[in-house]
């Protein structure tokens, strides 16, 4: 009953070939007969063969196979199946199960159960009929594959991929290729070779008559079918899946043919094993990959494609295991093996051969079962030698209908069939029984391959030679109208040369050729262009065998083109020297001609050189619509007429030929040593190896079977060395081959001229590099002559010896200085020199290089984007970090610490509250919360080309991606987001101070005169006369407003309306966020390690000096352009502006040396490749005194002190109460506002005075702060200091004097561990607290200094503390270590005005909490981070799965957690919706600014919503074998990866997720 059954699954969806026209209509219901079979006849096969393991139950096993049997012979019988031949071409059915639930129960009882094969096997007539329907679904495999099924459309290439595919090819291909396997060593192999290539309708490539053609295959489908059936052949003969391998070995040869194709995860290899439906998994798994594969960790890079934990192949995989067979069976796209090959070839493990094309590296099958024959032993029989002899003799003859990868698979089948020879010989077996040898009449039938050799003797058929083959078929000879024309060619070039009697040599050799009276002599060849030149004899009746003949061919070579011929001597066994002359006969014979084909030997049977002629002459009238056509002459035998064809070859001279036509050159292999027959010489490529070596190239293959031959039998050794001196005799030195043929010294010659050329060019380039290097020396000493010049009359130049000047003008200039018109001179040097100190820039767009001006200016490409991320700095102890919670107690831990956000947020509103609105708003920044970030490519465009661009995506339709509405772009060049433009300043700013353009060296500033010129300048307002209205002010208009635009207006503004007091915040706290950006992607560090410099010198720990950088001074920290981006300089009246291509100095120029800083970039590095930072400035300065408020006057004054004691304290006195006292002011904020409504450009002795004024108000603020700290009794001891000098304790002495009678000092401050008799420790009270505070500032002020003047930022090899830092930043800003005042004015004086101030509002205070707090400003705030997660994934689902949302108050289907704050959103829900927003995004927006990382509880993955988008980045967990489990479908356990932890946190910090993700889709607020 079961077996009726599977009757009903047996030929089910039958496929028709479509011949004409496409099929209209492609079902998609073959996977479902693919899976019906797999359910219910696979599984059921399966359960059962797992039962039948043993000697008790044979019986179930033959019941089995008789009902089996019974039910395929009933099936053929339904189906009128009576004769292999009713097998229809054009049908086909994957679906036999019968014919697989005979081969799994045959297999199972001979392997497991020890039953004879020919027990279980049917008689071979039904054997017969059964291999038909197996064979037919391999030939139709194959078919498909080589595109004869394309019109079927793809699912017929769905089921062939689908019948090899790992769920189902253990049940169906493999069980077809055993059956077929037990076939062919039942059966005859004179039916089964027959029968293989009629299957593959590649019987007529079998004719030695190249006009026969199959009627069924097409143009390339024959070359691909006969590869197709030799693949075939290959794997019937080397596959040993069930007749050999056993459970191990078939593991470990399934994962190496797996790994070849790719590198792959475990789970991978776990799901692409072949499965047995219901058979356990292999205990043995992890031991087998172990030994196949090493493990390669998580690699992932900065860009943000990201790899799981792979296993790569070893080494001795690509040696030994690789089996370029067994993967061609599993691979289920054929590129896949082409990738496998591809890697081997990458492995390294092969050879490096000067030429040819690496064969795959077959492997020798390994021992069959000893219950079963050796499928290889059909290699051995005279059927096969045959098939053999006319393949090897159309890749000699023909190469083009047997492709090299046919050739490959020739030589395979032939290896296999030797190396079969030699394993029986070692086993003491003979394989076959030497038949006696029977004469054969010289002529043998085309196409009766049985009757071709009369012995199954391997060694005996490769030394039998061919003498001719008669042609059932006539042959139409056509003559290619090309080779007609070379031949006619090169008979016309040596017609009338010849030689006397006696002569030989290799140009000019002539043949004696009797008279041909009675005999014509025909050429065949094929109707496609061919190599080769198949030589035919036409004998009529009666005409005597007897005529010599001799073989002429082209030479075969498949390297380079050669048009020479060769003449073939007959390898003939008696003694006879009879050749056939192949070539075209004129109507009316002429005189000999000389042959012009060098290297061309004739050889008779005595061996000795004579002379010939041959004729050879085409009618060079022979076109190819009208190809010269050769008649035949026709034996005729009984009923059938035939053709006699004159081969005259043997396998061994063939693959003689066939080596030396790989080489190169005649006569390339070399026997081995016969007194080391176990040495495998490999051949005349030099590549020696042994036995087991299966990589090399075609030589190498060739050579090894003769290798293997010549050891097989004395008589094939002899013959091979007979063969050779046949083909190639020994010369002597008179007639010797020449060193090189023809064509090498033609491609030498082509290589020769290649280099000259090359030379040439680059001859001439560096001659034109010399002229400009020259022209460019000579214009900057003429304007150091003028310099001197204008110095005085006497002053000249002398021009070195190395100095070349070009040009009249500069001739007569040296010549006669005083004769010469300065003034013309000057005026001509001088635009030329403005036209140089231009930068210029290249637009990506246009691909235009010129600088930026106000009428058409040059705009950087930025992206603008809302930040949070410095909102989440948090004060805590060093060394502590803030975990996700896990637990109430987490929970409770995290919401109690401080962050920056809420420290910002509690000092706006103390502000608020106590403060005049206009006065609190410049003293202090936001931007920490919803700040605006620019960041940029470092690509320039055009303004003009950029709106041009920006219109253009406008026009497109589909712009999925870009939200170009808002100004989103991508950069031309380098694709990465954008969607803004800032423009490049040059030459912006005229005050009206009256500064001088000359450079001034900064040594001993007096501070006072710097401070006047700071308040002169502070009190006149500047304009911008020249670019008011112009396209630069235009475009910094436009990239202001894409800033505003960029974040949230709530963070934007702070205050209930508008004013210009608050729009001055907001353009200044961009200012600031950028560089406390910069600071915290440089890790709050400015002083580098010089093991993160490259370039320097090991031994030079010492911090670069710094150089003075000035009015028009030299470019310090230029770095040399990259691809796409330029150097830039923004030049400025006063001060030429640099912007380097890295935010730190690469290749810096110091001075005169030239010393590199180039910070070594990691694809951690935080820090982003370019910085806009300097341009930045220039726009928000610009708008700053565009939309300019109060003037700062007042405030300077009051900072440094310049009014005299009177005048100051009734400034004071007039100072309202609602203004911020200078000691709770944000220093760098006020620093930061000096720069911007200072008119630009300024000088560096200016900034020095800045910063030195800023950093005295620094010190203050923080001993003031310090003060608050100490204890009663330590303030009653500092307070009675009498000190000398003005240094800090003194400072701390003065301070607590003056608020000793505030309530700013609590008098329950308890000194803890302080006693009145011990001293007190000024170190550890004031120095080492206020080194650490005051760091910020400087840090700050350093990278201002940094990009407003280039100079190269500090150094130093050894490990910093805090003091060290801070001198060493007090050197780099060139001020001094303790506070500095005017020497006209009292410290006192100054600070105790800004003491009066504070205790002014101390005493107007009504909250002495918030004062304070506003007082303790300097804290030590650590970097963002994301939270610590924990190691096992299992921690976070246990506590978050069930965990209700605290906005809803029920349990989230999709709950997530914010990876920044801890929260808990309902993920794609609408019930914490508000205002059509979901908590998600709304979430984004309130703790990032628009930008938020989720961790998806219930499926691992990471989530990053960036503005409008949102992307799945990937999963921070993974399994023990480095995979990620999405959605937690395989149920492994999980342990956090701290790289890619690592990874996420560097792409938040550095803020490129929009660049390093790439899959955005838009969330439209629902996520």
């Amino acid at each position: 009953m079961w077996f009726s059954f599977l009757s009903m699954f047996q030929g089910m969806n039958v496929n028709q070939r479509e011949l004409s026209t496409h099929v209209e209509f492609e079902p998609n219901t073959y996977y479902a007969a693919f899976s019906a079979e797999l359910e219910a006849p696979a599984s059921a096969m399966w359960a059962l063969a797992i039962h039948l393991r043993d000697t008790g139950s044979i019986h179930l096993t033959k019941m089995l196979l008789k009902h089996c049997l019974a039910a395929l012979e009933e099936w053929l019988e339904a189906i009128n199946f009576k004769c292999p031949e009713q097998t229809d071409p054009y049908q086909v059915s994957f679906h036999i199960p019968l014919h697989r639930y005979l081969a799994a129960f045959t297999c199972q009882a001979v392997r497991a159960q020890g039953i004879l094969l020919k027990d279980a096997l049917p008689p071979s007539s039904l054997l017969q009929l059964i291999m038909m329907h197996p064979l037919r679904i391999q030939a139709a495999f194959y078919e498909i594959l080589s595109g004869l099924w394309v019109r079927n459309g793809l699912q017929i290439k769905g089921q062939a991929m689908s019948y090899i595919q790992c769920h189902f090819g253990n049940s169906m291909v493999d069980a077809d290729i055993y059956l077929l396997q037990i076939c062919a060593t039942q059966l005859s192999p004179t039916l089964v070779f027959p029968t293989i290539f009629e299957r593959f309708h590649v019987m007529e490539l079998l004719s030695m008559n190249p006009l026969l053609k199959s009627n069924f295959l097409e143009g390339e489908q024959e070359s691909t079918m006969l590869e197709s059936c030799l693949t075939f052949i290959a794997s019937l003969m080397s596959i040993r899946t069930n007749i050999g391998a056993n459970e191990s070995d078939l593991d470990r040869l399934e994962m190496v043919s797996l790994l070849c194709m790719s590198d792959r995860t475990h789970s991978q290899l776990m799901e692409l094993l072949p499965e047995k439906c219901g058979a356990p998994q292999n205990k043995d798994f992890d031991a087998i990959l172990a030994q196949v594969a090493d493990y390669k960790a998580p690699n992932f890079e900065a860009s943000g494609s990201m790899q799981q934990g792979m296993y790569v192949p070893k080494a001795v995989v690509w040696e030994q295991l690789y089996d370029p067979v067994y993967v061609l069976l599993r691979a289920v796209h054929r590129r896949d093996f082409q990738t496998s090959m591809d890697r081997v070839r990458q492995s390294g493990k092969y050879p490096n051969y000067s030429s040819g094309t690496l064969w795959p590296p077959f492997r020798l099958p390994i021992t069959t079962h000893p219950n079963y024959e050796d499928p290889r032993k059909v290699l051995l029989s005279r059927t096969f030698h045959a098939i053999l002899f006319v393949l090897l003799y159309k890749a000699t003859r023909s190469p083009a209908l047997v492709s090299e990868q046919s050739l490959a698979l020739v030589i395979y089948l032939l290896d296999m069939a030797v190396s079969l020879i030699h394993q029986s010989k070692a086993q003491g077996n003979e394989v076959c029984i030497r038949e006696p040898i029977i004469h054969l009449p010289d002529d043998r039938v085309d196409l009766q391959l049985n009757d071709w050799f009369s012995t199954d003797s391997l060694t005996e058929n490769v030394i039998t030679v061919i003498n001719n083959v008669k042609l059932t078929t006539s042959t139409a000879v056509i003559v290619n109208s090309t080779e007609a024309a070379e031949l006619d060619l090169e008979s016309s070039t040596s017609s009338t040369s010849s030689t006397s009697e006696g002569e030989s040599s290799d140009q000019d050799m002539d043949l004696d050729v009797p008279e041909a009276t009675g005999t014509n002599i025909f050429l065949a060849l094929p109707e496609t262009d061919s190599q080769a030149l198949v030589p035919v004899v036409s004998s009529r009746p009666g005409t005597s065998s007897d005529v010599a003949t001799v073989s002429v061919y082209r030479n075969p070579s498949r390297i380079g083109t050669s048009s020479h011929f060769r003449v073939m001597p007959a390898l003939s066994v008696v003694g006879q020297a009879s050749m056939v002359i192949a070539g075209a006969i004129s109507p009316t014979p002429t005189l000999p001609q000389q042959l012009p084909f060098p290297n061309i030997r004739a050889i008779t049977s005595g061996n000795e050189v004579s002379k010939y002629a041959s004729q050879i002459s085409v009618d060079s009238n022979l076109s190819d619509a009208s190809p010269g056509t050769i008649p035949y002459e026709e034996v005729t035998e009984g009923d059938s007429q035939r053709e006699r064809l004159c081969v005259r070859e043997s396998i061994i001279s063939l693959l003689l030929q066939l080596h030396s036509s790989f080489n190169g050159h005649s006569d390339s292999y070399c026997l081995p040593d016969s007194s080391n027959e176990g040495s495998n010489m490999a051949s005349e490529s030099g590549v020696t190896t042994d036995e087991d070596g299966r990589i090399g190239n075609s030589s190498f293959w060739i050579g090894k079977v003769l290798d293997k031959l010549s050891r097989a039998d004395l008589r094939v050794r002899q013959s091979i060395m007979a063969t050779k001196q046949t083909l190639w005799p020994p010369r002597t030195s008179e007639d010797s081959l020449p060193t090189e043929t023809a064509d090498e010294l033609r491609e030498k010659e082509k290589k020769r001229k290649i280099k000259e050329r090359q030379q040439r060019l680059l001859q001439e380039f560096a001659t034109k590099q010399k002229q400009f290097m020259q022209q460019a020396m000579a214009a900057e000493d003429v304007e150091m002559d003028l310099e001197s010049h204008s110095m005085g009359p006497t002053s000249t130049i002398i021009p070195s010896a190395e100095t070349t000047y070009q040009g009249s003008a500069l001739a007569s200039l040296l010549s006669n200085p005083a004769a010469v018109d300065i003034s013309a001179i000057q005026s001509t040097y001088t635009t030329s020199n403005e036209q140089r100190n231009l930068e210029e820039y290249d637009c990506v767009i246009c691909n235009q290089a010129s600088p930026s001006t106000s009428e058409r200016p040059m705009c950087l490409v930025v992206l603008l984007q809302a930040t949070s991320v410095l909102a989440h700095k948090r004060y805590l102890p060093s060394g502590s970090s803030l975990a996700l919670p896990v637990c109430e107690e987490d929970r409770f831990n995290l919401d109690k610490v401080d962050s920056l956000h809420v420290e910002m947020n509690r000092r706006v509103e103390n502000l608020r509250q106590h403060f005049d609105e206009a006065s609190w708003l410049t003293s202090l920044n936001i931007g920490y919360e919803g700040g605006v970030y620019v960041h940029t490519c470092g690509h320039y465009l055009h303004l003009d080309c950029h709106k041009q661009y920006l219109q253009s995506l406008r026009s497109q339709q589909r712009q999925q991606s870009l939200n170009v509405e808002r100004g989103e772009y991508s950069c031309p060049l380098c694709r990465q987001l954008a969607n803004s433009a800032l423009p490049i300043a040059s030459k912006l700013y005229c005050g009206k101070g009256g500064r001088s353009n000359k450079t001034t060296v900064w040594k001993d500033p007096c501070l006072h005169q710097a401070s006047e010129e700071v308040k002169n300048m502070l009190s006149t307002e500047s304009f911008l006369s020249p670019h008011l209205g112009s396209n630069l002010m235009e475009a910094m208009d436009r990239v202001m407003e894409d800033m505003t635009n960029a974040t949230f207006s709530r963070f934007r503004q702070i205050t209930p309306t508008s004013s210009p007091a608050s729009h001055f915040l907001f353009v200044q706290s961009i200012a600031r966020t950028n560089l406390e950006i910069e600071l915290m992607q440089r890790n709050d560090s400015i002083i580098q390690s010089v093991g993160l410099i490259t370039g320097s010198s090991a031994g030079n720990s010492a911090s670069v000096s710094s150089v003075t950088c000035s009015m028009h001074g030299q470019a310090i920290g230029e770095s040399s352009p990259t691809p796409g981006t330029s150097s830039a300089s923004w030049i400025s009246p006063g001060l030429e502006l640099r912007f380097s291509s890295s935010p730190t100095p690469s290749g810096s120029s110091i001075g005169s040396s030239s010393q590199s800083m180039a910070y070594s970039t990691s694809p951690w590095s935080l820090l982003p490749k370019r910085s806009c930072l300097l341009p930045l400035l220039h726009v928000l300065a610009t708008n700053s005194k565009m939309h300019g408020i109060r003037s700062h006057q007042h405030i300077w004054s009051r900072i440094a002190g310049l009014d005299t004691s009177e005048s100051f304290s009734r400034t004071l006195a007039n100072t309202s109460e609602m203004e911020v006292p200078l000691l709770i002011q944000d220093v760098p904020c006020l620093l930061i506002q000096m720069v911007l409504i200072l008119p630009l450009p300024l000088e560096q002795r200016h900034f020095i005075c800045l910063l030195q004024r800023f950093f005295n108000l620094t010190m203050v603020q923080i001993i003031m702060q310090l003060s608050c700290r100490l204890g009663g009794k330590k303030r009653a001891i500092y307070k009675s200091l009498s000190l000398s000098d003005w240094n800090f304790a003194a400072l701390m002495s003065f301070l607590i004097s003056n608020m000793e009678e505030t309530h700013l000092y609590r008098e329950d401050d308890i000194d803890i561990g302080f006693n009145e008799n011990k001293t007190l420790n000024v170190e550890g009270d004031i120095h080492q607290p206020l080194y650490k505070m005051a760091l910020h500032f400087l840090r700050i002020a350093s990278l201002l200094q940094f990009h407003l003047f280039g100079d190269a930022l500090p150094s130093s090899g050894i490990s910093h503390t805090d003091h060290e830092e801070f001198v060493e930043l007090c050197s780099y800003l060139k001020i001094s270590y303790e506070m500095k005042f005017d020497s006209g004015l009292a410290p006192n004086a100054i600070i105790g005005h800004w003491c009066n101030e504070l205790r002014k509002f101390l005493g107007n205070s009504r909250n002495l909490m918030a004062s304070k707090d506003l007082l303790m400003q300097h804290r030590d705030w650590r970097g963002p981070r994301l939270l610590t997660l924990p190691s096992s994934y299992d921690t976070l689902f246990k506590f978050y799965h069930h965990k209700a949302c605290l906005q809803c108050n029920s349990v989230p289907k999709e709950p997530s957690l914010c990876l920044v704050c801890g929260a808990l959103v309902c993920l794609r829900e609408n019930c914490c919706k508000e205002e059509n927003i979901h908590e998600a995004v709304q979430h984004s927006i309130d703790c990032g600014a628009g930008t938020a990382i989720f961790l998806a509880i219930n499926s691992s993955t990471i989530i990053v919503i960036r503005g409008k988008r949102a992307c799945l980045w990937g999963s921070v967990y993974l399994d023990a074998f480095g995979e990620e489990d999405r959605e937690l479908k395989r149920g492994k356990p999980l342990y956090l990866s701290k790289e890619r932890y690592a990874l996420l946190q560097s792409q938040w910090l550095s803020h490129r997720f929009d660049h390093t993700s790439k899959k955005w889709i838009w969330h439209r607020d629902v996520l």
